[in-house]
């Protein structure tokens, strides 16, 4: 169901967040929603408490700014 559903919350994520200052995402994960949302955001910082999920994270949005 999330891969049917995913395009649209991860568009539904990225138009909320578009144009604010500042973005705190928690739980993170592997940063599929987060590869979305960062570009429409001025500054985005992306949590998670496992190391391992960070590391997919920062490889999935190494092109990214103001992350």
């Amino acid at each position: 169901m999330l891969c049917r559903d995913f395009p649209s919350m991860a568009d539904a994520v990225a138009q909320s967040v578009r144009g604010l200052d500042h973005v705190l995402e928690v739980a993170a994960g592997t940063g599929l929603v987060t590869q979305h949302a960062a570009k429409d955001a001025r500054s985005y910082r992306a949590t998670d408490a496992s190391e391992s999920m960070l590391k997919i994270l920062r490889a999935r949005t190494s092109g990214l700014s103001g992350l």
